[in-house]
């Protein structure tokens, strides 16, 4: 649990600096999951904005596992699958734009 909150943490920092890139990762993570969200019928993006734009209330956690109908570990496998995801994007876009540069 204390390397996905350093890592949600790490997140927040660049998004908080205003990185263009982890803005960019961020936008693209939400587009992702908002296409899942329509093909599959679940509430992914939504679950994205409430963690890196609202943020959560680390102590409430299960209050937005409540929000969201899902289950404590489900919250926590999302997460991680969010991290990995924005990471990828983040890496991508980085190399674009140092490649481009």
């Amino acid at each position: 649990m204390q390397k996905l909150k350093s890592d949600e943490n790490f997140i927040f920092s660049l998004l908080d600096d205003f990185d263009p890139i982890a803005i960019f990762a961020l936008n693209k993570l939400i587009e992702r999951f908002s296409d899942d969200d329509a093909m599959y019928g679940t509430e992914k993006a939504p679950l994205i904005e409430a963690i890196y734009i609202r943020r959560y209330n680390d102590r409430a956690i299960w209050k937005l596992a409540i929000e969201f109908n899902i289950a404590d570990r489900t919250l926590y496998r999302y997460r991680h699958q969010f991290i990995k995801w924005f990471h990828y994007y983040y890496d991508k876009h980085k190399k674009q734009t140092l490649s481009a540069a």
